[in-house]
C-alpha cells in the first residue's frame, strides 16, 4: 500500500532502504521528508489552480510544481487568455528553475505566443522560445511569425486530389 500511495500522490517509488551515494547516506525519514514535500506542494499547486480558475474564469491557467525539497523547487506555468469570440489568443507555457547549481541554467524557460486567428482555416502567430539544450547546458531564445491553415478532408484519396488539382472521378452508374 506505502509503494502504491507513493506513486499515485508523487509519481515516484518509495524507497526503504538507506541510499548510499558518494559518501552520504540517506535515511528513510528523509525519504519520508522528501515524499511528504512533493504532496504538500501538489496539493498547493492544485488548489491554486482551481482558485485560479473561479476568480478568472476567462483565462485558462495551469501552475505546478517540480522537486523534491524547497532549495531546489522549479515551478511550471501555463497560462491561455482568449479575446475577441477566441480570434485573439494569448499563451505561455514554461518552467521556472531556481536551482541553486551553478551550471545549471536559471531563469524563465518555455514560449509565449499571440495567435490571431483571421478566419476559421487562417490563423497567423507571433512567438518567443526560450528553451535549454540538454546536451550543452545552453539557453538560446528565438523568435518567429507563423502563418497556419487548417482544413479537413473526408480521405486521403479527397485530399490528394484537392492537393494535385484533380477533379472527383465520375459516380458509378447503377444499372436497373
Amino acid at each position: 500500500a506505502e509503494y502504491a500511495t507513493s506513486v499515485l500522490l508523487t509519481n515516484s517509488f518509495l524507497l526503504t532502504t538507506s541510499l548510499t551515494d558518494a559518501g552520504s547516506t540517506e535515511t528513510l525519514s528523509a525519504t519520508g521528508n522528501r515524499f511528504a514535500f512533493a504532496s504538500l506542494s501538489q496539493l498547493v499547486a492544485t488548489q491554486l489552480n482551481r482558485y485560479l480558475a473561479a476568480v478568472l474564469p476567462g483565462v485558462d491557467f495551469n501552475l505546478g510544481v517540480q522537486g523534491e525539497r524547497a532549495t531546489d523547487l522549479d515551478l511550471t506555468y501555463g497560462i491561455a487568455l482568449r479575446l475577441l469570440d477566441e480570434r485573439l489568443v494569448i499563451r505561455g507555457s514554461g518552467l521556472l528553475r531556481t536551482d541553486n547549481a551553478p551550471d545549471e541554467p536559471q531563469g524563465l524557460q518555455g514560449e509565449f505566443v499571440v495567435e490571431v486567428r483571421l478566419s476559421r482555416a487562417v490563423s497567423v502567430e507571433v512567438f518567443y522560445r526560450r528553451e535549454e539544450d540538454v546536451l550543452q547546458r545552453v539557453v538560446t531564445a528565438s523568435t518567429g511569425a507563423g502563418l497556419s491553415y487548417k482544413t479537413q478532408f473526408t480521405s486521403w484519396g479527397a485530399f490528394w486530389r484537392r492537393l494535385t488539382g484533380q477533379s472527383a472521378p465520375p459516380e458509378p452508374i447503377a444499372s436497373q
